[in-house]
């Protein structure tokens, strides 16, 4: 399909390049690929001359990203960005494409001429390490750099939906004591088991994060309608048994609630959440 369908003059030459280019007339029809293209995609040339190339979408970038894509290039300037992309088998591929108009001898825009740079090793990187720099390396839970910037969106998702959030900051009791008696391993064990019960409640989208030291911090959402968290298990949770030798450490809990500016706050009715673990 579209095999005979007219090039600009030099484009010849764009088979020899090794990053992968496409040229489309200004409907979106392909009219050119490279041998790069065909190695960076799967997809053969005569397979995809005449077509428009969003069969490459993966769906990971919404109908805005392309919106402004396009108004950016039919109004003649060129358009940077990273595409996120499937190949023919299917996989997944990142890609730095520059996208220019090629304007015609009125001044009209005629053609788009794309040129790509696989960009996959380094997104994949780049999303490595911004997730470590925000995880807590002890708990594995959001640090506070990761809770704060992902609250954020947290909080913006909530006021654009009309919903209320409660901020919960939980603080060990004696966790100080409990650290110069039996020592900074075990403290950090119990942190990790701390951490480990409240990534297990039950609370819905909620969003949970280590802050520092023995402090907890958590975002969720508040239903609509009043709501109560379920109650402790009866006899209270089970311990943590490390040893003979026994210690009980328990939470205080702050709470504050941040509304839609239609509708009120309230107060979020919480357990107490103790946690006991015995020393080794």
């Amino acid at each position: 399909m579209g095999k005979d369908l007219p090039l600009p003059d030099g484009w010849a030459v764009l088979e020899a390049l090794n990053l992968p280019v496409l040229l489309t007339d200004r409907e979106g029809r392909i009219l050119f690929v490279n041998p790069a293209f065909e190695a960076q995609t799967g997809y053969r040339r005569e397979e995809v001359l005449g077509h428009n190339p969003r069969f490459l979408r993966s769906g990971v970038q919404g109908p805005d990203f392309y919106r402004v894509f396009w108004e950016t290039i039919l109004s003649g300037r060129p358009y940077r960005g990273t595409f996120y992309n499937r190949r023919k088998d299917g996989t997944l591929y990142a890609e730095t494409k520059v996208v220019s108009p090629i304007r015609g001898e009125d001044g009209a825009v005629r053609f788009f001429v794309a040129v790509s740079l696989d960009t996959t090793l380094e997104q994949a990187l780049a999303l490595r390490m911004t997730e470590t720099a925000q995880r807590d390396e002890l708990t594995g839970l959001l640090n506070r750099r990761g809770f704060l910037v992902r609250g954020q969106d947290f909080l913006a998702r909530a006021l654009k939906e009309g919903r209320t959030v409660a901020v919960l900051v939980l603080d060990l009791v004696g966790f100080k004591g409990l650290n110069d008696r039996f020592g900074h391993a075990f403290g950090d064990r119990v942190l990790q088991g701390l951490g480990e019960r409240l990534a297990g409640l039950d609370l819905g989208e909620a969003l949970l994060g280590r802050m520092g030291g023995d402090e907890f911090a958590q975002n969720l959402h508040l239903p609509h309608t009043p709501h109560k968290l379920s109650p402790p298990p009866p006899g209270g949770p089970r311990p943590r048994a490390w040893s003979s030798r026994r210690m009980t450490c328990t939470t205080s809990s702050g709470k504050r609630t941040r509304a839609a500016p239609s509708l009120a706050s309230r107060q979020l009715p919480l357990p107490s959440i103790p946690t006991q673990w015995a020393s080794r």
